[in-house]
């Protein structure tokens, strides 16, 4: 899973852990997103595949190659 920031800047960030909302770069979901995708419903700020035109954090790109 992937997820975006709600800072404007367009960087998906790869969900490394969906108990804590943590991706490998350190960057969390919002409580909100947290609780949405907990309960089954999650926000349009969490997606299932990065799209194809999004861009990838730098430091999660590193981090998933590995």
């Amino acid at each position: 899973m992937y997820f975006v920031t709600r800072d404007g800047r367009g960087v998906y960030h790869v969900l490394a852990d969906e108990m804590s909302g943590t991706a490998p770069c350190g960057t969390t979901l919002s409580r909100f997103d947290m609780i949405c995708l907990n309960s089954g419903r999650p926000t349009p700020s969490v997606v299932a595949e990065k799209p194809e035109d999004a861009r990838l954090c730098k430091h999660c790109e590193r981090m998933e190659e590995d």
